[in-house]
């Protein structure tokens, strides 16, 4: 489910916000549980920062491998990358995906075929139930948990090594498993 809460946010103004009376299924789920989550993407204007060109993918995909690789692909497009070469942090990768296991290894993300991943995230078991900005946690979080249960929201700095030409119009994202299931959100 996808809901654009700008109109709301913009009438109650700066706060916390938490959601209730999900309709979540309760009970053994199997291998994999049952658990809901949910999550709020900001998007906004910082003058200080350089960057022109935002995406939100607000699709839900079920990335599972039962018993063979399996991969999702996406591939962003209308990105307007600037005539020069980038630098690492004038491109950045925010993620939302739901249902990451510190315990599975085979969970991978791939920018352009190249393997991403981080000190935190390592490339055999990026989705791994952190909440991480450039492979450091993020600790001004409350509750500020190392293992998120289940989700895991990560920003990557993709400006450098990850196959972005210059003037690049369009990238190809491809979320994949070797063993576990997740969503991307």
């Amino acid at each position: 489910c996808f809901s654009d809460i700008t109109d709301f946010i913009a009438a109650h103004g700066p706060g916390t916000y938490t959601v209730g009376n999900g309709a979540f299924s309760t009970g053994f789920g199997g291998d994999f549980g049952k658990y809901g989550a949910w999550c709020i993407v900001v998007v906004y204007a910082n003058p200080d920062e350089p960057f022109n060109s935002v995406r939100v993918i607000d699709g839900f995909q079920e990335v599972y491998n039962g018993g063979t690789g399996t991969i999702y692909s996406i591939t962003l497009t209308g990105l307007n990358t600037p005539s020069d070469t980038l630098l690492p942090a004038e491109a950045k990768l925010g993620t939302a995906v739901w249902e990451g296991d510190a315990r599975f290894n085979g969970d991978f993300f791939r920018v352009n075929n190249i393997p991403l991943g981080n000190a935190v995230n390592p490339v055999n078991n990026i989705w791994n139930g952190t909440v991480t900005i450039n492979g450091a946690h993020v600790t001004t979080k409350n509750p500020s948990y190392t293992d998120q249960m289940s989700i895991d929201i990560d920003e990557f700095y993709i400006g450098s090594g990850y196959g972005i030409p210059v003037d690049a119009n369009s990238i190809q994202l491809r979320f994949g498993t070797t063993q576990d299931q997740y969503f991307s959100g």
